[in-house]
């Protein structure tokens, strides 16, 4: 007899169908920060193809407008008034839209890398298309309405008033 340490090994066969064709195909790759997008198209394209590509740009320019104003309405969700100073009183902000924190501009400003008054505008825009603008905001997110034109929509309504009858901004 011999003593010492062994080793076993088990075996478990189990039946495994083939992989399906998409699990073959490699993934492509991801793009890297500050490679430009023009480097994933062919060098020459046709007049259509340009086109077809510009309004895809459109429709997803759309798209992630939606998407932005949801976000930061989400962000401003977490973000609440309570804690602040009351408007007019010591220390409280001027500017900024009413129930969110008046830091949020200052914080979106940071994070989209734009101007505080930018941030306040995009903080508004996003509060109109959320809330009183949803059929404004589903034509964006479809790509229906292209972003210029559904921000121009949230400019006029900010600026009548949201006292507007319904009807009217409808």
């Amino acid at each position: 007899m011999s003593s010492g340490v062994g080793f076993a090994v088990g075996v478990t066969v189990m039946p495994v169908s083939p992989p399906s064709e998409w699990e073959l195909v490699d993934p492509e790759p991801l793009p890297r920060l500050g490679e430009p997008l023009s480097g994933w198209l062919p060098a020459r394209r046709s007049a259509g193809e340009a086109a077809g590509l510009l309004g895809q740009i459109v429709v997803a320019e759309a798209q992630l407008a939606a998407l932005r104003a949801e976000l930061v309405r989400d962000l401003a969700a977490v973000r609440p008034a309570p804690a602040d100073p009351l408007p007019g009183g010591h220390g409280a902000g001027v500017v900024g839209p009413v129930g969110v924190s008046e830091f949020l501009p200052d914080e979106l400003a940071a994070i989209q890398n734009c101007s505080r008054a930018s941030a306040v505008t995009l903080l508004e825009h996003a509060e109109l298309l959320t809330t009183v603008l949803p059929g404004t905001r589903r034509a964006l997110a479809t790509g229906e309405l292209d972003r210029p034109r559904a921000h121009a929509i949230a400019a006029e309504v900010a600026a009548t008033g949201r006292e507007t009858d319904p009807a009217v901004i409808a």
